[in-house]
């Protein structure tokens, strides 16, 4: 059996200072050290052979950050884009791959990589986005899921 790959996960909200005073006391700094810094922790520690950010940023901050030693892939949120395709950033002779799967869940993104232990990349094998709507069967545990929260949430405000 082949060992598990390692994936850490780090996330970032916007990085846009006009957001600044809606988020006291938070307050909202340069990410793109913190993300290096942890980017490179996480690999560097064997904790992580690739590193995913979630990031709620526009796509040009995205890109930077796709950018940072270290990062893999950049799932990308806040411009409400349809990316049909990964957008690739390279760097140091490495890839690291954005994707937006453009808004409110209409779309749910699927990618596969092949991930390379001894040099901790990644590699894009495909990706695809799958729509959320009548065609996608419903998952049984998953609506069972919902319908009891449905139910909490009727009980709680009824």
């Amino acid at each position: 059996m082949k060992p598990p790959i390692r994936i850490g996960i780090i996330g970032i909200l916007t990085y846009e200072l006009i957001y600044d005073r809606y988020m006291e006391p938070v307050r909202i700094t340069y990410p793109f050290p913190v993300v290096r810094r942890l980017a490179l922790e996480l690999k560097n520690t064997g904790r992580a052979d690739i590193v995913v950010v979630l990031s709620h940023n526009g796509l040009a901050t995205n890109r930077l950050v796709a950018a940072i030693p270290g990062v893999d892939v950049v799932i990308h949120a806040h411009d409400h884009e349809k990316l049909s395709q990964p957008i690739a950033v390279t760097r140091d002779g490495k890839t690291a791959y954005i994707v937006e799967a453009e808004k409110w869940g209409h779309f749910v993104g699927r990618m596969n990589l092949m991930v390379n232990k001894e040099t901790k990349t990644a590699t894009l094998l495909n990706y695809e986005l799958i729509p959320v709507d009548e065609r996608l069967p419903k998952d049984p545990a998953v609506a069972a899921m919902v319908r009891g929260f449905d139910r909490e949430l009727e009980d709680l405000y009824a």
